[in-house]
């Protein structure tokens, strides 16, 4: 089906509304002076899950509403509807995406001591203040949101 003038519009401003709102403070994050502490932490979960220290982030949680399936299998899994949308990676112990922009995470396992997020593959750091938002997935996928 083609797409209308009016479409076109709607999906325009859809987009623009989603990338003026910044999101809600969340209380998480850490100084330098704790990431000794948080590496170690990090060690004593899983010493062979790879750390990452982020700064710039965004936690997005997902609204599965209207895709039921895909929640229940996130819970089937132990996995949270949330993830993180990572403007600056400061560390990265696998050396893979250091200094990448704009990254999205897996979705996340659990957050520990307010700094400390874990994933299936990777333990993330977050230094300094980030913001937390509710999107869609259609919005994550189609990247419309800005750190």
């Amino acid at each position: 089906m083609l797409k209308t003038r009016k479409d076109f519009s709607s999906e325009l401003k859809k987009m623009s509304d989603q990338l003026s709102q910044l999101g809600t403070p969340t209380g998480y994050g850490c100084t330098e002076e704790r990431f000794d502490e948080l590496l170690g932490l990090a060690r004593g979960l899983n010493e062979t899950k790879p750390v990452r220290i982020v700064s710039k982030w965004m936690w997005l949680d997902i609204d599965y509403t209207e895709d039921p399936i895909t929640l229940k299998e996130l819970i089937e899994k132990n996995l949270q509807p949330s993830r993180l949308k990572i403007r600056f990676i400061n560390f990265d112990e696998t050396e893979e995406v250091r200094g990448k922009t704009w990254f999205y995470s897996s979705y996340l396992v659990s957050l520990h001591k307010n700094a400390l997020v874990e994933t299936e593959d990777f333990f993330y750091i977050l230094f300094g203040s980030g913001i937390r938002r509710c999107l869609t997935p259609e919005d994550v996928n189609m990247g419309m949101v800005q750190v």
